[in-house]
């Protein structure tokens, strides 16, 4: 009985390595052409195994669409908490600093993870469990944010009076607009990353603010 349950967590847990693997073939041929240019054959190719590997694993291209943006969002998440991890001893506005660079687009594999979230948004984000589920992770990373801040006000390292609501979609803002500005480069590593609004945005919220 313990051997058929051995086999029985090594099979599942080859197809779910089977499954990622053709989800880095789908984000490679995506980097290249496009969502609309992917075909589930183009896939199986690119992953060097068959299609009808493919298509066992995943109904259809939406399915293995919705599984490579799970994959993506999984991968940013345990980047952050890496960060967190090699931070914990520094002030929590410097770990907050430190998770937005791990998520920036600086490399090959972030950028081409970017530009399918942003892709898979456009396509499909008019659907409702779509948009649902979009809006559930831009959610978790407000809260987060939000989370973060709060206890560095409460540990007194961001004085009191200041909007942290406010604040953290002020640092989100300027994510995205890092994010975009790094996606419209055309070099891929190597390039230094003008952080200053992202410093200038945590810089004010340890002053003072103004009485009303």
């Amino acid at each position: 009985m313990a051997e058929r349950a051995s086999t029985e967590v090594t099979s599942t847990t080859g197809q779910g390595d089977q499954r990622r693997e053709i989800g880095a073939a789908l984000l490679r041929l995506v980097a290249d052409g496009g969502i609309d240019a992917v075909s589930m054959r183009a896939v199986a190719a690119e992953a060097e195994v068959s299609l009808g590997m493919v298509q066992r694993r995943f109904t259809n291209k939406d399915a293995l669409l919705l599984f490579t943006y799970r994959e993506c969002i999984a991968a940013m998440a345990q980047r952050i908490t890496d960060a967190v991890t090699q931070s914990l001893q520094e002030p929590l506005l410097q770990i907050l600093r430190a998770t937005v660079i791990a998520v920036l687009p600086t490399d090959r594999t972030r950028r081409t993870e970017w530009r399918f979230i942003i892709a898979f948004g456009e396509r499909f984000g008019r659907r409702p469990e779509i948009a649902e589920m979009i809006a559930h992770d831009d959610a978790i990373s407000q809260h987060d944010i939000l989370g973060l801040l709060t206890e560095a006000q409460r540990l007194g390292q961001i004085p009191t009076g200041h909007d942290l609501v406010g604040a953290a979609q002020m640092v989100r803002t300027v994510v995205e607009g890092l994010t975009m500005s790094l996606l419209h480069r055309d070099d891929v590593e190597g390039f230094d990353i003008d952080l200053r609004s992202l410093d200038t945005a945590l810089k004010l919220l340890t002053a003072t603010p103004a009485p009303d």
